[in-house]
């Protein structure tokens, strides 16, 4: 299985995504939170919202929970693994030529800069054909 990862970024906390190139079924999953929280799309245009999606419920049961929804390093209680995450995020926008606040504000998974397959084109005519044929039939 070939496959490509990213970083994508919901609400300020990083997502690995991966890419299986032979399927295009994009999995991700959210680091430096107490539990696992993941997504998968089967569209790139599906992505973010899924992982907003996944990160809503994870924070609403943290909520319910009353639990801290951040991941503690170690057993110091005022440090968090995110702060690491954020240390190599910032190696990454520097090598990059970018601020780390801007590249958390304008991050997109390498998946967004690919053209769409054929398929993809396909499937997104279909979508528009069934929209337009039931405002048709709403009148």
């Amino acid at each position: 299985m070939k496959t490509m990862r990213d970083i994508l970024i919901v609400r300020g906390v990083p997502a690995i995504v991966t890419l299986d190139v032979e399927t295009f079924i994009l999995r991700g999953e959210f680091v430096g939170l107490t539990g696992k929280v993941a997504f998968h799309a089967t569209l790139v245009s599906e992505l973010r919202v899924k992982a907003r999606e996944a990160l809503d419920a994870f924070m609403a049961q943290c909520r319910s929970e009353n639990r801290h929804p951040l991941q503690q390093y170690g057993h110091d209680a005022s440090r968090y693994v995110l702060e690491d995450v954020y240390a190599e995020l910032r190696d990454i926008a520097e090598r990059r030529g970018l601020s780390l606040e801007k590249f958390v504000k304008t991050h997109t998974p390498f998946a967004l800069k690919r053209k769409p397959t054929d398929f993809e084109k396909l499937m997104q005519h279909r979508r528009d054909v069934d929209r337009r044929y039931s405002l048709e039939n709403e009148d």
